[in-house]
């Protein structure tokens, strides 16, 4: 049975890429989250397509939603706690949804199993930066796991993202960091990371998305270099531009396929100036943030997905991949000022090489769009928000102090 409409799980500005695209290309789009995120406004959303619901809900909405509609949908999620809600729930919903098959227990355990994939991708060729698993007794010792300076990792940091404060890791500087910062770990809880820093700037970080549809083939390839990320150092992309690179497609193709890996992917390497090999950061399960910038050069990622879930021919897109940059506005802004400030004090990471980004290329941003315009001011008001809380955050502290 063929798909007749799709629901995006997280209507973040990586849920907005999703529901912009499929909805550009005739696609009966839905779109769930918790609150109301900019992607609930989006004009590419059916009438009333935007469902607040809790986890708790959810599957019960979602059942609805196929049985108001008489058809099969396909699921796309775009953030961490979706997809740990598809492993555990998936089954429930499984008759009247299609979704990516790496969201069956067996398959997202071998990505979220770190020596897992470590072998998997010694097994392809491809090179890790060196990571260890923490088990209690380690965070509890007065020696370091790795030489310092070395990063500490959450492996599921969408669990404590609110008490992480923004910051996607912890950095142990010194010998002398380390107990301190061990103790913090064991205060937010969950497993944790120890994983060297590849040194070097941001911008010798690499990007590869594709989608891998259910015959293992790589579909609707793009390449990309990170150039400033927000929070500096360790962060999320805050500036894109794309780049062919096909060391990094090989390197993904490869690892991705030591894993029968199917579904929407996104995968991120850096450049090892110590010997010259590029080394698997992370691999994400799903559209990342800067997805958006796939469709302005031209790729359907989230098509090819929907399509082919959904049991839809689709011929591939065959379109010249534009040059474009993508860019975060405000925490670009951001992460530019900190550079300009702070930048030469960290020997390790240099700030980032920039090359001229020509004004031929195609600008493109993760929310503002001149068609789609109700987003931003969506995305406005979840940063005043967020300030708010931080205001109230930093009063009470003061009042607590006092």
């Amino acid at each position: 049975m063929t798909a007749g409409f799709a629901v995006v799980l997280g209507l973040s500005p990586t849920g907005l890429y999703v529901v912009r695209e499929l909805g550009r290309a005739g696609v009966a789009v839905y779109g769930v989250d918790e609150s109301r995120r900019c992607g609930a406004s989006s004009c590419y959303l059916q009438p009333d397509g935007a469902i607040v619901t809790s986890d708790a809900t959810l599957a019960e909405s979602l059942l609805a939603l196929a049985s108001q509609r008489g058809e099969r949908g396909v699921l796309i999620a775009t953030s961490d706690r979706y997809i740990d809600w598809l492993v555990v729930h998936g089954e429930a919903i499984k008759s009247h949804y299609s979704y990516q098959s790496s969201y069956s227990a067996q398959a997202y355990s071998q990505l979220v199993d770190k020596e897992g994939l470590h072998q998997a991708a010694l097994t392809a060729g491809v090179s890790l930066p060196r990571t260890q698993l923490l088990v209690e007794k380690e965070l509890q010792s007065a020696n370091p796991p790795l030489e310092p300076p070395f990063l500490l990792k959450p492996v599921e940091i969408h669990r404590i993202a609110a008490q992480m404060r923004g910051k996607k890791v912890l950095v142990v500087q010194g010998r002398g960091d380390w107990c301190a910062t061990a103790e913090t770990c064991r205060v937010l809880g969950g497993q944790w990371l120890a994983q060297e820093i590849i040194p070097g700037p941001e911008s010798n970080l690499v990007l590869y998305a594709a989608y891998f549809n259910q015959r293992g083939e790589a579909c609707e390839e793009f390449t990309a270099r990170k150039l400033r990320q927000y929070p500096p150092y360790f962060g999320s992309a805050s500036l894109v531009a794309s780049e062919p690179l096909p060391v990094v497609v090989e390197a993904s193709r490869h690892c991705l396929g030591a894993l029968s890996f199917q579904g929407v992917v996104g995968t991120e390497f850096k450049l090892d100036p110590r010997d010259g090999s590029y080394k698997l950061i992370e691999i994400n399960p799903r559209p990342t943030l800067w997805f958006a910038a796939t469709h302005a050069a031209g790729k359907r990622i989230a098509l090819a997905a929907f399509s082919d879930l959904g049991g839809i021919s689709r011929p591939a897109t065959g379109c010249e991949e534009e040059a474009v940059v993508w860019r975060y506005g405000l925490k670009d802004l951001a992460s530019a000022w900190h550079y300009f400030r702070h930048g030469q004090r960290n020997p390790v990471l240099p700030p980032p090489e920039l090359p001229q980004l020509s004004i031929s290329r195609r600008q493109c941003w993760p929310v503002f769009s001149q068609q789609d315009w109700r987003p931003v001011v969506t995305e406005l008001g979840v940063y005043a928000n967020k300030a708010v809380q931080r205001l109230q955050r930093q009063s009470s502290g003061a009042a607590d102090d006092r």
